[in-house]
């Protein structure tokens, strides 16, 4: 899941960056049509290795923000949107399991990552 997320993210986030400027620069260049996606994701990886700490500020961002969005806020929602059905049996136990476990990895990434920005400095 650490390596899936990001790669995901990544070509998510790129994709329509990519469209507008094929859109905008290269119409009717086929050869101009893939020197855009590949100039973005050159320049991806220059700021990355100029960027000092670039790593961990990710692991730091993956540890806080994806568990958030990917864990967490589902649970959170799914159990605000069913409020009528109070009775606990064991989807609201599984649920809660869930989010502990998930506040857990929540809280332990995050110090971690922390820890070795401070360590790293």
């Amino acid at each position: 899941m650490t390596l899936v997320i990001p790669i995901t993210k990544y070509a998510i986030i790129i994709s329509p960056i990519a469209t507008a400027l094929e859109d905008k620069f290269a119409r009717d260049n086929n050869g101009l049509r893939y020197l855009v996606p590949t100039g973005l994701v050159a320049c991806s990886a220059v700021i990355a290795r100029s960027v000092p700490f670039f790593g961990y500020v990710m692991a730091f961002i993956g540890a806080f923000l994806s568990v958030s969005a990917s864990i967490l806020f589902p649970c959170l929602c799914y159990l605000k949107i069913n409020q009528a059905s109070r009775k606990w049996g064991l989807e609201h136990v599984a649920i809660l399991v869930i989010l502990v476990v998930g506040i857990f990895v929540a809280v332990t990434g995050t110090f971690v990552s922390v820890r070795d920005i401070v360590l790293h400095i």
